[in-house]
């Protein structure tokens, strides 16, 4: 395992001449030692990268530190910004074929009319890079196949047949990852519930101070475990969530109160009308004088900001 702080990461951009265009990289010029002059260097792409190992061993460099070893008929497939690297045995020969295409564009146009399904299915294409063995899946490996088919023979209706290919790797990538998630699911619906015990507990101490070390320890986690998971459930920092919560209830005290803006700042637990005036300006877009005087009466739809009572994996 290399060390991180040894790694060196290379940026390799492709210029695409449309949206819709497939690189493919196929023939003599793959056929050589990979990564052997540069074994701490990885590099990432601006678009997704589908490879497969037609003959050769050697091993896959992650950012992470992971390393896995690769052989003939195995195919990875890199997300765009996902540093890796491609390394021989030293002094033996490889070959892969690679395919380049702007996944999200292939996406937008399939999904684009339900967001909520294309940014679940982005997610979960872009969640981790995958390594496997072609006869563990079949239509993954003939889907690529097809496409450096129709690439080298160019025949009628190839790129349309390439369309159609990208289509069912995007559905399988997802598919991969989705599975993964389910084997996972036990640990996450751990953590899930105490994420859900402390929502439960800001909503009623919101006017006490709360300080993220308290929260991880509410919940048996560390300040950075905690603020990760947090921030992933909830699509919000533990400190945003905070002060969303505070402004809400402000919100609901101007308008359904005479209280001052020093009493109602205290009340949902901001120790100076500085700060309370700063965080209200900040989700709601106005000061809370304004709010108030335009005598706004749906404190759901006053914030900027939506708050997810759950976010997570459909």
């Amino acid at each position: 395992m290399k060390n991180k702080s040894n790694l060196q990461l290379d940026f390799r951009y492709y210029d695409m001449p449309h949206r819709d265009s497939v690189l493919v990289f196929t023939g003599e010029n793959w056929k050589r030692e990979y990564g052997v002059e540069t074994p701490n260097q990885l590099h990432f792409h601006n678009i997704i990268e589908i490879g497969i190992c037609k003959d050769g061993y050697g091993h896959m460099m992650y950012e992470d530190g992971r390393e896995e070893n690769f052989e003939p008929g195995m195919i990875s497939i890199i997300p765009r910004n996902k540093p890796h690297n491609t390394v021989s045995i030293k002094g033996t020969i490889g070959y892969w074929e690679f395919i380049f295409f702007d996944e999200e564009y292939y996406l937008d146009s399939k999904y684009g009319h339900d967001p909520l399904f294309l940014e679940t299915i982005k997610k979960r294409i872009n969640s981790r890079t995958l390594l496997l063995k072609s006869q563990n899946c079949a239509p993954l490996s003939q889907a690529i196949e097809g496409i450096v088919r129709e690439y080298i023979g160019k025949s009628s209706y190839s790129k349309e047949l390439m369309h159609s290919y990208i289509d069912t790797i995007l559905a399988l990538v997802a598919r991969e990852n989705v599975e993964f998630e389910k084997g996972n699911a036990e640990a996450r619906r751990s953590n899930d519930k105490k994420i859900i015990d402390v929502i439960t507990y800001v909503d009623k101490h919101y006017m006490e101070e709360i300080t993220i070390a308290n929260l991880a320890d509410y919940c048996n986690m560390s300040e950075t475990n905690f603020r990760r998971r947090f921030s992933t459930y909830m699509n919000m920092s533990p400190v945003d969530y905070v002060n969303v919560i505070r402004i809400r209830k402000a919100c609901s005290l101007l308008r359904d109160t005479d209280y001052s803006m020093d009493v109602i700042a205290e009340k949902v637990g901001y120790t100076t009308p500085s700060t309370f005036n700063r965080n209200f300006r900040h989700f709601v877009g106005t000061s809370p004088y304004q709010w108030k005087k335009e005598n706004i009466k749906d404190v759901n739809k006053t914030l900027k900001l939506k708050v997810s009572a759950h976010k997570g994996w459909e």
